[in-house]
């Protein structure tokens, strides 16, 4: 079943993502950045994007691939990543097609770094 996605660009809140929903099981996957990095973000090892998951785990980095196909999105998280998150290194999600156009241009927005 796709899951649904979308893009959230919010300057007062200082982050933007792109948000991945499962409505059967409620789950979130979202891939969050801050539009400015300070020095305590620095400081702190949270200057880069980071994977959430609606049931709590945070991990900072952690995808070494991504691409998007014709109906779905894939991720190679790294160990440690898909160790903290819950997940496996692979991760397939498949989208609705209305969302696919576009999904390229956010993730580049927020994972911009990964490819």
């Amino acid at each position: 079943m796709p899951v649904t996605v979308g893009f959230i660009e919010d300057p007062e809140l200082n982050y933007r993502a792109v948000v991945f929903g499962d409505e059967a099981s409620g789950e979130t996957l979202e891939l969050q950045r801050s539009l400015v990095i300070d020095e305590q973000d620095r400081l702190n090892g949270m200057d880069d994007y980071c994977l959430v998951l609606a049931s709590g785990p945070t991990f900072y980095g952690g995808i070494e691939a991504w691409r998007v196909g014709e109906l779905d999105v894939a991720f190679r998280l790294s160990p440690e990543a898909a160790d903290v998150l819950g997940l496996e290194q692979d991760v397939v999600l498949e989208i609705h097609r209305d969302a696919i156009a576009d999904l390229g241009l956010w993730l580049a927005k927020v994972v911009d770094d990964v490819r």
